[in-house]
């Protein structure tokens, strides 16, 4: 199927991003709870899927590298069915894969674009780990095969704990604009024809201009997701697609575009 941001005659308004209030990020779980609560069944088979697909193709060498690229086609179905639900429709499986129907060619580009971040900061993250901790150490920590072992490791060699906690805390800050990035870059994709690259830039504008909103939404959000891991981490089948489902309220709050390409909806 023809991807419309390829087509030459596609055109998109211009997307105002708007500033919300700091509680909206409560406002944004809530919405998201309510729109899990109408299909719960529904939404659950959906992660099911989209974790079986993806489990699939990492078993298989070839395609191991397939499930990444394809998050944003996913990603965007989940968010396509979010929209279907709150505009009073009946969510449906084939929702999941409304990204590949209708936009996986960008879709993918986007994939890839999150790969090659990704990417990017493995590499820095090796190389941090090598020039804080000495060989020796390291060499040591990779031969290990049990908890016991590492724990072992990390008290003879206690300078190499620290260049690990260093490394993760220089890999967290790191990875903030590649989540800030992914946010909304496959709904803006999806929806609005913006390109993968363009829609990475739009969705950090996006994140950075609602910083007290995304605070609030992820202090609340931290214990809930501690609490989906107590029931043998059951409670994950709920929380993931409340938080993919949240992705969309939270776009719905900050975009006020109006138009899309056709196929798809006026928001």
């Amino acid at each position: 199927m023809t991807d419309p941001a390829d087509e030459p005659n596609s055109t998109i308004n211009t997307l105002e991003i708007k500033q919300s209030t700091a509680m909206a990020g409560l406002h944004w779980i809530g919405m998201s709870f309510s729109l899990f609560g109408k299909n719960p069944s529904i939404w659950i088979v959906m992660l099911v899927i989209y974790f079986g697909i993806s489990f699939l193709l990492t078993s298989i060498p070839i395609l191991v590298l397939l499930p990444i690229l394809l998050t944003p086609a996913f990603n965007a179905g989940f968010m396509y069915g979010a929209k279907q639900v709150d505009s009073g429709n009946m969510l449906e499986i084939d929702h999941l894969f409304a990204g590949f129907k209708q936009r996986l060619r960008s879709l993918f580009r986007l994939g890839m674009l999150y790969f090659m971040a990704n990417l990017i900061i493995i590499v820095v993250a090796s190389v941090l780990i090598e020039s804080l901790a000495d060989k020796d150490s390291i060499a040591a920590m990779s031969q290990a095969t049990t908890t016991l072992e590492l724990e072992q490791i990390l008290a003879k060699h206690p300078g190499l704990l620290v260049a690990l906690l260093e490394t993760l805390m220089i890999v967290f800050v790191l990875s903030i604009p590649l989540v800030m990035a992914s946010w909304f870059a496959p709904v803006l994709v999806m929806f609005h024809q913006v390109t993968p690259a363009k829609a990475m830039l739009l969705s950090i504008k996006a994140c950075n201009k609602n910083i007290l909103p995304f605070l609030v939404y992820s202090i609340l959000m931290i214990p809930i997701m501690l609490l989906a891991l107590v029931p043998l981490g059951l409670g994950l089948l709920i929380i993931i697609p409340v938080i993919f489902i949240s992705q969309y309220c939270s776009y719905k709050a900050i975009f006020s575009q109006q138009q899309t390409y056709q196929g798809v909806f006026l928001v």
